[in-house]
């Protein structure tokens, strides 16, 4: 059965822990190849974490490659400290 990863990764700092998880467990769950996964990123990714990786969705090996570049792009704490920072000036012009 095909279960749907559930949401798109878009701010990619503070959600890819949650994206990485749901996309590994429903992976080993639903025993998914490389050319399903690659099917359920291209789906799933928009925005900025599309652009990074972008060129690599077109070869299903490339699958592994995709999550490791993702998850060293998350990881910058600026950028998690900007997106947080942003998040709170959208609250304050509320």
């Amino acid at each position: 059965m095909q279960q749907s990863i559930g949401y798109a990764q878009n701010a990619k700092n503070l959600h890819w822990p949650n994206f990485e998880k749901a996309f590994d467990d429903t992976t080993e769950e639903g025993k998914y190849s490389n050319l399903e996964n690659l099917n359920r990123l291209r789906q799933a990714l928009y925005g900025s974490a599309l652009k990074v990786v972008q060129l690599l969705l077109m070869d299903d090996d490339n699958v592994p490659t995709v999550m490791e570049r993702l998850n060293k792009d998350s990881d910058d704490p600026d950028l998690v400290y900007l997106e947080l920072l942003n998040n709170l000036r959208k609250i304050r012009k509320e």
